[in-house]
């Protein structure tokens, strides 16, 4: 619908109908879309949004992808880190 928002890593199930805004990394379904739950700890929610890895150029994100595929622990989010700090001193 217009002027709702769907934020970063949301899941929206097939056939639903999104009527208000999707929060970040939350799963929503049915008509209209409701909360089905979140897909990770608000802790864990708050350090993929602060990566904001979707910024950087493709060759980038192409680094990042194997880690990107991986549930996150605090092992994947120091390799970002250190990916996207190299890349970003680098550029």
């Amino acid at each position: 619908m217009s002027g709702v928002q769907i934020y970063s890593g949301s899941v929206i199930a097939a056939n639903s109908v999104v009527a208000r805004d999707v929060e970040p990394y939350t799963i929503v379904g049915g008509n209209p879309a409701k909360l089905i739950r979140a897909r990770f700890s608000a802790e864990t929610i708050e350090q993929l949004l602060s990566l904001s890895w979707w910024s950087y150029p493709d060759q980038t994100i192409d680094l990042i992808v194997p880690l990107l595929q991986q549930i996150p622990t605090p092992t994947f989010f120091t390799q970002i880190k250190q990916i996207l700090a190299g890349k970003s001193n680098n550029a």
